[in-house]
């Protein structure tokens, strides 16, 4: 990806990360390299759009659409000359595991720092999708100083939707199955450390897109093979394999990839094309958990800077797929004329 503009995004919400990364530009080419935004295009408007349509359109997605607003910008000095003192009232917003005895057995070690912090908090499970989203504006409505959610990226989008908007913090403790806002955030998957950041770290800005169905993207939204590797893993997959079901499900994808026209629009730009997938992401890398490899789908995105990365794959065939990841771990997207 060579240096341009990149759709507007979104609100902003604050989240505990114990460092920053300043933003980069970045540029989104088609398969071909040409590229879908020249320098100096697009505007810098408060509010931007990004809309990706597929023929033939997957089942029920007629189209994705990514609307924004960015309220605040990265490195606004009242942003850094204000003064962090840590919450007093914490809502706990936790996703059980399978187990019932693991998740009892999360909860107490997560109470006892709690505790330790000193900080009066209230911990309450999931029951079902959607619910952690209903918890967190309890929460809110009780007058929490901070949120801190439990679980992995599903978990954390949730208890986003309540907070856009209105300044209340999130601290993320990873405990899912990918956790790729979370490395990408450099948060500690340990526990004590993960709780340490979620209560005393300086609150940073963290773009936040949103959808046409109501739902909040912090990390990414896509169309094409990125969709139909999520639609592949259901929960119940996830539970059983885990991220290594991911890997393989991805690998079976690639073997096969399936070409589609996309119609991207973003702001006032337009690219149609053929393509394998069309992702917005808002963060540079796509970890796998318990290994070193990491795919750089973005390397000059970062989580603060007001906008969403595109990336348009396009490989010819099944061993091209495969030569394209290989080709994202081992030197990321820079100067691949498939991206």
């Amino acid at each position: 990806m060579r240096p341009g503009r990149r759709p507007n995004a979104v609100n902003k919400v604050t989240t505990t990360a114990p460092s920053a990364r300043a933003p980069m530009p970045a540029r989104a080419t088609s398969h071909q390299g040409a590229p879908i935004m020249r320098e100096g295009e697009g505007s810098m408007s408060r509010r931007g759009r990004c809309t990706i349509e597929a023929t033939p359109l997957p089942t029920g997605a007629p189209c994705v659409t990514l609307s924004a607003m960015a309220t605040q910008r990265a490195g606004v000095p009242a942003l850094d000359a204000t003064p962090w003192a840590p919450p007093a009232a914490v809502g706990v917003v936790m996703k059980p595991f399978r187990s019932l005895a693991a998740t009892d057995a999360l909860a107490r070690a997560l109470e006892c720092e709690l505790r330790r912090w000193g900080v009066v908090y209230e911990l309450v499970r999931t029951r079902g999708p959607g619910d952690a989203t209903d918890l967190a504006r309890r929460f809110l409505t009780d007058g929490a100083d901070a949120l801190v959610a439990v679980g992995g990226d599903g978990t954390v989008a949730e208890v986003l939707s309540a907070l856009v908007g209105t300044g209340v913090p999130l601290g993320i403790v990873p405990r899912g199955t990918g956790n790729q806002l979370a490395m990408n955030l450099g948060i500690p998957k340990a526990l004590p450390a993960a709780v340490a950041v979620a209560l005393a770290a300086q609150p940073r800005p963290l773009d936040v897109g949103n959808l046409d169905d109501g739902r909040v993207c912090a990390l990414n939204v896509g169309v094409g093979w990125a969709a139909d590797l999520m639609l592949a893993c259901p929960p119940e997959f996830k539970r059983r394999w885990g991220f290594a079901g991911y890997v393989a499900m991805t690998a079976r994808l690639a073997l096969r990839p399936r070409r589609r026209r996309f119609r991207v629009v973003a702001d006032e730009l337009e690219w149609v094309g053929d393509a394998a997938t069309v992702l917005a992401t808002n963060c540079p890398v796509l970890y796998v958990p318990g290994s070193p490899l990491r795919l750089r789908l973005a390397p000059d995105a970062a989580v603060d800077d007001g906008r969403f990365d595109l990336l348009v794959a396009a490989p010819r065939h099944g061993a091209d797929a495969v030569n394209l990841l290989l080709r994202l771990a081992r030197d990321g997207a820079e100067g691949d004329r498939r991206l």
